[in-house]
């Protein structure tokens, strides 16, 4: 399915990390209210038009490297993530505000450290009651009163380091979009733990016409650039349901 588009650190790597945040009081029909079950939400990179260097094996640093001569290298990219929420029934709309009988994910905004490597890293488990839900929701978007001891993302959601040309740049946009992940089936969350994957593919994200990469100098606020680069983001997020975990809905 596509993208219709206080705080916790989470660093993806190859090994699978998970994060127990707080307790989701969902949206349920279920049997046993009071059981609570693990929901993982994965981050997985995949590539388009962009290719992956480095040394393959396990665990090793690798890079993104963007354009039809390799000229942009994207080594770090970052996120920040809010209202996390399960809708109750079809056709209902949270709006990042736990209405509609919709619940929120107790915590704050969470900034994502998105792997630059292919393969699905869990970055955090949700506990959720048992039950039956029809919908997912989330945000991307600044963190509303900032990230404690994160500057850096004052006012931004999306944060890029690399290089361009050989030279370094750090790419920051206050980017705002939401998704909606709808169940078809419903996902129903009993005894067996169930699994959300994000994919995101980053090579989209520099590219311009003839996949050229885009210069990251022209891509700030008022760059001739700025408006594609943050469509390109926006369109490059994919969400389905990978109970295998396999970081592809094939």
């Amino acid at each position: 399915m596509v993208f219709n588009r206080r705080v916790s650190t989470l660093r993806s790597s190859a090994f699978v990390g998970v994060l127990a945040l707080g307790v989701l009081a969902a949206c349920r029909d279920s049997t046993s209210p009071g059981t609570m079950r693990p929901l993982k939400l994965s981050f997985s990179t995949q590539t388009g038009r962009a290719s992956l260097s480095g040394a393959s094996d396990f665990g090793a640093s690798r890079t993104i490297v963007v354009g039809t001569a390799g000229e942009l290298v994207i080594t770090k990219a970052q996120i920040v993530l809010d209202d996390i929420e399960l809708s109750p029934s079809e056709g209902v709309n949270c709006n990042g505000k736990g209405e509609n009988g919709c619940q929120e994910l107790d915590h704050d905004a969470i900034v994502v450290d998105l792997p630059v490597v292919t393969g699905t890293n869990a970055v955090l488990t949700i506990p959720i009651a048992e039950g039956t839900y029809s919908e997912l929701e989330a945000e991307i978007k600044p963190a509303e009163r900032g990230i404690p001891g994160r500057p850096e993302f004052d006012g931004k959601s999306v944060r890029v380091e690399g290089t361009y040309k050989g030279a370094p740049f750090l790419y920051s946009a206050s980017v705002k979009s939401d998704f909606n992940l709808k169940f078809n089936p419903p996902l129903v969350i009993s005894s067996n733990s169930k699994n959300i994957t994000v994919s995101v593919d980053m090579s989209k994200w520099f590219v311009g016409t003839g996949g050229v990469a885009i210069d990251p100098a022209t891509a700030g606020v008022g760059g001739v650039n700025a408006a594609l680069l943050v469509a390109n983001i926006k369109a490059s997020f994919r969400a389905f349901r990978d109970d295998n975990e396999r970081g592809d809905d094939r």
